[in-house]
């Protein structure tokens, strides 16, 4: 039987770890946080940015192993790919992600208010560029392709009938429309009432990214999707829905999107002899074939 797209992908983690001798026997769960990433680089600074954060990854909880400690973490993912930049010269992240301009630094766990009563958008990754600038990540591992227990929806708070709706408010009327296919008054009849176009893609998560970065930029923002594919009809689905998504905003420049697969053999050519160990890494772990 063929496995999907989700189980695929947590496999090929189980066997990187038992192939590494850093995953747990039969298990989904690492041996350690620093088992589970590049160069056991548990960094202070990035460990700062996650407890400020929603998620709490790399936090233990009372009678919980902490989700950083699961192989195929997309908390993880993102770790992996970018700690390895602090305290280098991101010009090789610029001359790959091509941001309206340079990056100067960034965090993980980006938060934002929306200008709206309730938690701000919370993004993986933030970056701080010149001019002003701000591009937010919002990055994919296995979400996409997960069983949803519930579907996702914009509240109540950024829809008011009879005026304009946060996003109508800053001129984004495509985010607007999109909104309202999600709009629901009452959380609990929305599972089975509402009708989506999009199965993979989390529209309420993107468009809430998309006010925060807004109203932290005064409209100097980019919003960049970074997502893991595969081989297979769900992944088909999800590109399609991105592009779809993309159209329907309206957002033009101001969203882009790519997967780790074009985006890790690209930043090996920007790359010096000094990242061999890292770029290795990415691809004996997430098979991107950069070396």
């Amino acid at each position: 039987m063929t496995l999907n797209t989700f189980h695929a992908l947590v496999q090929s983690q189980k066997e990187w770890g038992k192939r590494s001798g850093r995953g747990r026997p039969q298990s989904v769960y690492a041996n350690s946080i620093a088992d589970n990433l590049f160069g056991d680089a548990v960094s202070p600074r990035t460990d700062h940015d996650f407890d400020k954060g929603s998620g709490g990854e790399f936090r233990a909880k009372e009678g919980e192993l902490p989700k950083g400690l699961v192989l195929h973490s997309s908390s993880v993912l993102v770790r992996n790919v970018f700690d390895y930049w602090r305290g280098k010269a991101l010009a090789p992240l610029t001359n790959t992600l091509k941001p309206p301009r340079s990056f100067i630094d960034f965090r993980f766990e980006g938060k934002y208010g929306t200008g709206v009563r309730g938690g701000p958008c919370n993004l993986d990754l933030a970056f701080r560029c010149d001019d002003d600038w701000v591009v937010g990540v919002e990055s994919k591992f296995t979400e996409p392709f997960a069983a949803k227990r519930e579907l996702p929806f914009v509240q109540p708070a950024y829809i008011k009938i009879g005026r304009p709706s946060s996003w109508q408010a800053i001129g984004l009327d495509g985010c607007h429309e999109l909104a309202m296919e999600y709009f629901c008054t009452d959380e609990k009849r929305m599972a089975s009432h509402i009708d989506v176009r999009f199965h993979h893609l989390d529209v309420p998560q993107l468009l809430k990214h998309v006010l925060g970065l807004h109203r932290a930029s005064q409209g100097k923002y980019r919003l960049l999707y970074i997502w893991f594919d595969s081989v297979s009809r769900e992944s088909k689905k999800h590109r399609d829905e991105i592009e779809d998504f993309h159209q329907a905003s309206q957002l033009g420049s101001r969203f882009g999107s790519l997967t780790y697969q074009e985006f890790i053999p690209r930043l090996g050519e920007y790359c010096s002899p000094d990242d061999t160990t890292y770029l290795k890494y990415l691809t004996d772990r997430y098979g991107l074939g950069v070396v």
